[in-house]
């Protein structure tokens, strides 16, 4: 016998690549101007420009991971690109992820999308159109 969340599971509507890389889009806008902030600042500052791309994209790493922290463990459930599109972001078991599970999803999306992108693309070819970093967290992206 099956309990209620796992048939309101069974009735959801899965959120495809499409409508996920449209909303990473918007988030990705979103982003843009806070995650720049730290290169304007210190471009040019820094004379090991190796030193300069590892910590800009720690600080990528820390902001992301931050406000898809925030976003995706509030009670909304989806960062502002997903609210637009009217996507949430739950545990397999329909429950909402908490913080460090929603930072720790963009961390490891951010690796499985390394080789060519695999990662990323298996959206479009799973049951439940997860990626990696979803099936790896148990996570689901579901259509409000």
């Amino acid at each position: 016998m099956k309990n209620n969340q796992d048939l309101k599971l069974e009735e959801t509507s899965y959120a495809g690549f499409w409508l996920r890389l449209f909303s990473g889009i918007i988030d990705t806008l979103i982003l843009w101007i806070p995650s720049s902030i730290f290169g304007w600042i210190f471009q040019g500052k820094f004379e090991n420009s190796s030193l300069f791309a590892f910590l800009d994209f720690i600080q990528l790493l820390l902001i992301w991971m931050a406000y898809y922290g925030i976003t995706e463990g509030s009670t909304h459930q989806a960062t502002l690109g997903k609210r637009v599109l009217s996507l949430k972001v739950v545990n397999e078991d329909g429950t909402r992820l908490d913080f460090p599970k929603a930072a720790l999803r963009i961390l490891v999306g951010t690796f499985v999308a390394i080789p060519l992108g695999l990662g990323i693309i298996a959206i479009g070819f799973t049951k439940r159109k997860q990626g990696w970093h979803d099936i790896i967290l148990q996570c689901l992206v579901i259509k409000k």
